[in-house]
């Protein structure tokens, strides 16, 4: 029988595992600057109710009434753009439901000591193909160079052993008739999934993220608006990385990369919207042999991330040759139980060299400075040139947004941006030149909406753009 004193190494479960408190059973999930965390479990149709958080103990909780005899949960995490359903990292019992996925185990006939846990080395996994793709079964998109894309997304995930995990991608673009197509493995090299050999293979129409936006908000605001927010090109190549995550709060890679760059054409022209799409820009076509570095520190909302590129004939003989590093900072302020801050700085450049259109930054608009159009904060080169350029050989940017939630699901907020990018990778960089916006918007966390409307504070007539998105912009 559990009652209310717990010792952390009880049962070989830990202080997090599911407890009995006042007659009912608590559950608890550690927080790591999650905005929400909801328990779902066949004791409530697996719905979800929302859990509790507790500032000063950073961790969700939530009591509820439950009989005796077997009992399947697990949480559901929102975090920003992420929303993941999670077994529970203390309890090692878990099992795989048809129709649910995995799902702990919770027995409150009998107090029985758990079996060695491998659920944590699965997670990992999980986690790493989560970092850049978007993970669902099936998706359908629109865009401008592809048309309307049907696509499946097959995976192979295991926690046991030295087994490898896969994850694949195929779809075909129906204007285009093109099809595209990508795997990633990851083979472990250390138990628990804490070092892989990732190799990663791609065939297709494929897009730098210069905004944060993902495959359904760009294919609405494509259907609805005609805006589509993505530059494509085509791209055939392989890396190979070496990446180390033992810990949620620390990743680190280094690798290199052969890849080879065609332009795409805009395909389609239709939309509810009047007008017709923007071109998609030609990139920079050529073979790109690179080594690169990246790593990671920090938690969802509080983070430095580093990533460092180099090309050229003294690494491996390709059409490119420069030498590129980014970071991002990002940190959230909890000023009390209702209201937060969070701030993001990011900059980067060409250290050496010249880097082609499809490694270019992109400063203005979605993602970036709100208040202004796409790709519109750039500071030309002195010189000039015969054709107007595309992005900045370096920028600096700069986020600040504040929360106050109204009730547990409409949040209210104020938010600054600033931000530039250079064409010269030599140009002085000037706080002046900077271009700000500033706004106001609101979310409604169970249909995760936002709704934006924001002023560039430049000195022009322009009218303030009202956005409405379906993640945060950082």
């Amino acid at each position: 029988e559990w009652d209310d004193e717990w010792d952390d190494d009880h049962g070989g479960r830990g202080r997090f595992y599911p407890r009995r408190r006042g007659g009912r059973i608590e559950f608890r999930f550690a927080d790591a600057d999650y905005e929400r965390v909801l328990l779902e479990g066949d004791f409530n149709d697996w719905l979800g109710d929302r859990m509790d958080f507790d500032e000063q103990g950073e961790v969700w909780s939530l009591r509820v009434d439950l009989d005796p005899g077997r009992h399947h949960y697990r949480f559901r995490v929102e975090a920003g753009r992420d929303d993941w359903k999670a077994i529970d990292p203390s309890n090692p019992d878990a099992r795989k439901l048809r129709g649910r996925g995995w799902v702990s185990i919770l027995d409150l006939s009998e107090n029985r000591r758990p079996r060695r846990p491998r659920w944590e080395s699965l997670r990992r996994a999980r986690r790493e193909f989560e970092r850049s793709n978007e993970f669902h079964e099936v998706f359908v998109g629109y865009q401008r160079v592809d048309g309307w894309t049907l696509g499946l997304v097959p995976s192979f995930l295991t926690g046991r052993g030295f087994e490898p995990s896969a994850w694949g991608r195929v779809s075909y673009g129906l204007k285009s008739e093109r099809w595209s197509g990508g795997v990633t493995v990851l083979q472990p090299l250390l138990a628990g999934n804490r070092l892989w050999l990732r190799l990663d293979g791609f065939a297709g129409t494929d897009f730098t993220d210069q905004t944060g936006i993902s495959d359904p908000e760009n294919s609405l605001a494509a259907i609805l608006f005609r805006e589509d927010y993505r530059d494509y090109h085509r791209r055939e190549g392989v890396t190979a990385s070496l990446v180390f995550g033992a810990w949620r709060w620390l990743r680190l890679e280094g690798g290199a990369r052969s890849d080879d760059f065609t332009s795409l054409e805009r395909t389609v022209n239709w939309s509810l919207h009047s007008g017709v799409f923007r071109p998609n820009p030609p990139v920079d076509e050529g073979s790109l042999r690179a080594v690169f570095g990246n790593a990671r520190l920090g938690t969802r909302f509080s983070y430095l991330e580093l990533a460092y590129e180099r090309c050229g004939d003294d690494v491996m003989e390709g059409d490119f040759d420069y030498e590129r590093l980014a970071g991002t900072l990002r940190g959230r302020l909890r000023l009390g139980r209702r209201q937060h801050l969070d701030v993001r700085l990011a900059g980067g450049g060409a250290l050496t060299g010249a880097l082609p259109v499809q490694r270019q930054f992109v400063v203005g608009g979605l993602g970036t400075v709100r208040g202004y159009d796409y790709q519109s904060l750039l500071v030309p080169a002195a010189s000039g040139g015969a054709a107007a350029p595309y992005g900045g050989q370096k920028m600096v940017l700069a986020n600040a947004e504040y929360t106050f939630a109204i009730d547990r699901d409409f949040d209210v907020f104020l938010f600054y941006d600033a931000g530039m990018a250079w064409e010269d990778r030599k140009a002085d960089v000037e706080l002046d030149q900077l271009k700000g916006g500033a706004g106001l918007g609101v979310e409604i966390e169970d249909a995760g909406l936002r709704v934006t409307i924001a002023k560039a504070l430049d000195g022009s007539e322009r009218d303030p753009v009202v956005a409405v998105r379906l993640q945060r912009m950082f």
